[in-house]
């Protein structure tokens, strides 16, 4: 598709008037863009889709794709031929016609498997009206049509917002807003249907006050069940879990200078993997001689309000076990290049990706694992209102010389202090680092401890953490 989509950009253009410098840049422009679309789409994940459910997310990631092959193309070709027999407004006919072809070949595949399945019937279901129109109700209503043998089916919905009256999602109409359900329900069983059920798929704390009690006493006078969605899927775990229930607090939305720093992220990481691609091929090379297979090293860990992301890195360490069995210590697995790529920063070249991706930041908390954050205690809400980071405050004042609470109090002082200013200042520091190496600023470490305790809180008694354990 990649292939073709430069073809048809290149025939759009040309139109009627084609010359040799055209035939040689359609010839070498379809080889060099199908070669950096496969290399984009395998980095991206693209082809791990699964066609058939594909989301909203997907065909994000289709678009991220298509972006970052043709910014990648254009520059490529600059240096190759200087765009010789390629129109201006080619790049912009390819992307588009490109993400056409990822899309509708993904939404033409759905459509063709939901008409060789059908609908199952509706006898001897249980009817059920959903509050809310959102995301939520989308997921229950896909399940449905993926379970055959479901014992409920949707008779309708009830919206907040008066716009959608009348509309439907997945077939299922809108009836009203959450304010009608007395008059729906009377509908409905006007017309012989008797829902037996109201399953609210908006979040508890996004519906206004009071709605719910009024709503269960509506609900009872008809003899209608109230359930949650997230009931019904299991997803809410006690004591602090991951997910969390309606009463605890959700990490704070990004202000408007973050939206700013996110499309400063997308623009500097994609032009850095261009910049840093031959670095990037050498450093793969050497881990390769050095260590074998696999060059990356991959770890999935809690990102930006504790959604996991899959870490990327160079590997900088061989098996944790010698061929005898014995269990090597860190620096027998370090070799030569891994102690090369850790001193320059080289291993964390792949974190680019992660950070065009949406899943790291250049600026902000490093990513902990898993069992890291179940010590702390808030489970770790309070790191996970911004994106992790490539480099971060910790880091610049000491990085891997610190300990566990220190890192912890440098970080949750630039959760709730984080500005430009501050990140200007975490580059040019990082800069230094790299070049003299980390070094311990006492200064900014008691400064966060003095922030933490007039907040009331304190990370000592983690100190038992494992010293490696942030990395």
């Amino acid at each position: 598709m990649a292939a073709v989509s430069f073809i048809l950009a290149m025939l759009f253009r040309a139109g009627d008037v084609w010359s040799p410098e055209n035939t040689d840049a359609l010839i070498v422009g379809t080889a060099i863009f199908a070669g950096l679309s496969a290399l984009v789409f395998f980095s991206l994940s693209l082809h791990k889709s699964i066609w058939r459910w594909s989301s909203t997310a997907d065909q994000m990631a289709v678009a991220r794709a298509a972006t970052l092959a043709v910014f990648l193309f254009v520059p490529t070709m600059f240096m190759i031929g200087r765009l010789e027999g390629i129109g201006r407004s080619v790049p912009l006919i390819q992307w588009f016609v490109l993400v056409t072809l990822l899309s509708g070949s993904r939404f033409f595949y759905r459509w063709y498997i939901s008409r060789q399945g059908g609908r199952s019937t509706f006898r001897q279901r249980t009817p059920v009206l959903l509050l809310g129109t959102g995301e939520g109700a989308a997921i229950y209503l896909h399940a449905l049509d993926a379970i055959p043998g479901s014992a409920f089916y949707a008779v309708g919905m009830l919206c907040d917002r008066g716009e959608l009256m009348g509309r439907s999602l997945n077939g299922v109409p809108v009836l009203g807003s959450a304010e009608d359900l007395d008059h729906v329900l009377v509908d409905l069983e006007t017309h012989g249907i008797f829902a037996e059920r109201l399953i609210v798929t908006k979040p508890l704390e996004s519906l206004p006050a009071g709605l719910i009690s009024r709503l269960g006493g509506i609900a009872r006078r008809h003899g209608v069940d109230i359930d949650t969605l997230p009931d019904l899927l299991s997803l809410r775990l006690g004591g602090g879990g991951v997910i969390a229930s309606a009463d605890e607090p959700m990490p704070i939305g990004a202000p408007r200078w973050l939206e700013i720093k996110r499309l400063l992220d997308i623009i500097t990481s994609a032009g850095l993997l261009l910049f840093t691609a031959p670095i990037a091929l050498l450093a793969a090379f050497m881990v390769l001689v050095e260590m074998g297979n696999p060059v990356l090293f991959r770890q999935v860990r809690p990102g930006h309000g504790l959604r996991p992301f899959t870490l990327l890195k160079f590997r900088s360490m061989r098996s944790p076990r010698a061929a005898d069995g014995r269990l090597l210590s860190d620096a027998e697995r370090t070799g030569m290049v891994g102690r090369f790529l850790r001193r320059t920063r080289f291993d964390e070249i792949p974190q680019l990706v992660n950070i065009l991706k949406g899943d790291m930041s250049f600026i902000g908390p490093r990513p902990l694992l898993p069992r890291d954050l179940a010590d702390l205690p808030d489970g770790g809400w309070e790191r996970a209102r911004l994106r992790p980071g490539l480099t971060g405050w910790a880091q610049v004042n000491g990085g891997h010389q610190l300990t566990n609470p220190d890192k912890m109090a440098l970080d949750l002082w630039y959760t709730r202090h984080a500005s430009p200013w501050l990140d200007m200042k975490i580059i040019l520091m990082t800069t230094r680092m790299v070049i003299f190496g980390e070094q311990v600023n006492q200064a900014a470490i008691d400064h966060a401890r003095a922030w933490l305790r007039n907040q009331g809180a304190t990370y000592e008694e983690n100190s038992e953490l494992d010293s490696h354990a942030v990395i």
